[in-house]
């Protein structure tokens, strides 16, 4: 599983802090997700994933791919 925070979030020029606020998360927390962090990662709530769509204006399925390649 892959999250695709990051690409996502620069080509709406938001900052981490921006997107953190928005998605009622702590930028520390985004900084991880946007990394990949393989614990983090598959900890990941869906209400995160839901509320980071909305804040990004995209659908789950942008955010959350299944397989990287």
């Amino acid at each position: 599983m892959y999250l695709n925070i990051k690409d996502i979030r620069l080509s709406k020029k938001f900052t981490q802090k921006t997107l953190a606020k928005k998605a009622r998360i702590s930028q520390s927390y985004l900084s991880k997700l946007e990394r990949n962090e393989k614990v983090v990662v598959l900890g990941v709530r869906l209400k995160i994933i839901k509320n980071i769509a909305k804040a990004l204006n995209v659908s789950e399925g942008k955010i959350l791919i299944l397989d990287k390649d």
